[in-house]
């Protein structure tokens, strides 16, 4: 995006899926567990370690790096750097898993972005003052209808972004008005499970949204007893992710297990079976992905080397 509010959301979903990192001079921030008391509580929960990230050999890969150094391009018009970032945690509504909350910690200038920010002739700042905290509302002066992003910085080192609704609610957590995201006793055993890895994540399943599985018109398991997936992401050489889908009982788990495995060797049957090159990549993809069983956990894991990350981002 072009536009200095679409610049900051670029960095946001960057930091979302990990594309940051720390300068070796940044100011002490907060731990990812401090992070997370200022995240209001949710169905779902990602944190990023970007230091890890950004040092893993993920980003040598030259799509990876040119679309970091886009997005650095953007979001320097606002007056950040990706250098700036430490840790990023985001927490999704459970009624909607739309419009996160997004905690960032790192080494802000917070008058060189507001002095930015304030300069552009595309957009202006609206503040706001919410509990003895100034939040700041980005508009687009073209276009004021569109998605307009609040902000507001909760100390010297962390900055929470998002709608003006969710950045209240990141107020009220911090201050303990609202329950924050480590009240919710099953997204952090979640996380507890994998809390080393560089980015590591849970989402807690509801009724509506196992119904909608079920209803996605593929011959998906019944994922009824679903009650919680957690897992992460690991970069040290490529990338892995693991995945556990936890159910209410062992029998439904083993049974989970079972459907997910034939599910899978019938896309491998049909990957196999067609000529077209454009899915030779996915079948060894494929290749590598795992289905097994442990007690009341579905565990589910993928790898990709770099050389198979080089013949996907060519």
């Amino acid at each position: 995006m072009k536009k200095i509010t679409f610049g900051i959301s670029s960095l946001l979903f960057a930091i979302s899926v990990g594309i940051a990192s720390l300068a070796a001079t940044a100011a002490p921030t907060p731990a990812a567990s401090e992070l997370l008391n200022n995240l209001p509580d949710g169905g779902a929960v990602i944190v990023v370690d970007v230091q890890k990230l950004l040092s893993s050999s993920l980003f040598s890969q030259g799509k990876l790096k040119s679309t970091l150094d886009k997005v650095q391009m953007e979001i320097s018009k606002a007056g950040l750097n990706l250098a700036d970032i430490n840790t990023a945690a985001l927490s999704f509504p459970a009624a909607t898993f739309n419009d996160p909350t997004i905690v960032v910690s790192g080494a802000f200038n917070q008058q060189t972005l507001l002095s930015h920010l304030r300069d552009s002739d595309k957009t202006k700042i609206e503040t706001q003052k919410y509990k003895n905290f100034d939040v700041y509302t980005i508009k687009e002066i073209a276009n004021p209808t569109a998605h307009q992003m609040a902000f507001a910085f909760l100390d010297a080192n962390t900055v929470v972004a998002g709608k003006s609704t969710e950045v209240q609610a990141s107020i009220d957590a911090r201050n303990g008005d609202k329950p924050n995201v480590t009240k919710n006793a099953k997204l952090m055993e979640g996380l507890s499970q994998n809390s080393a890895s560089a980015i590591h994540f849970a989402l807690e399943m509801t009724p509506g949204m196992t119904k909608g599985l079920e209803n996605s018109g593929m011959p998906m398991p019944n994922f009824a007893s679903l009650q919680l997936i957690f897992g992460d992401v690991d970069v040290a050489s490529g990338i892995g992710v693991n995945a556990s889908l936890r159910n209410d009982t062992a029998d439904h788990a083993k049974e989970m297990t079972e459907q997910l495995g034939s599910l899978l060797n019938m896309i491998k049957g049909v990957l196999g079976a067609s000529n077209d090159p454009k899915t030779s990549s996915i079948a060894e993809l494929l290749k590598s992905l795992k289905i097994t069983n442990d007690n009341v956990d579905v565990k589910v894991s993928v790898s990709l080397p770099v050389e198979m990350l080089n013949t996907f981002f060519k």
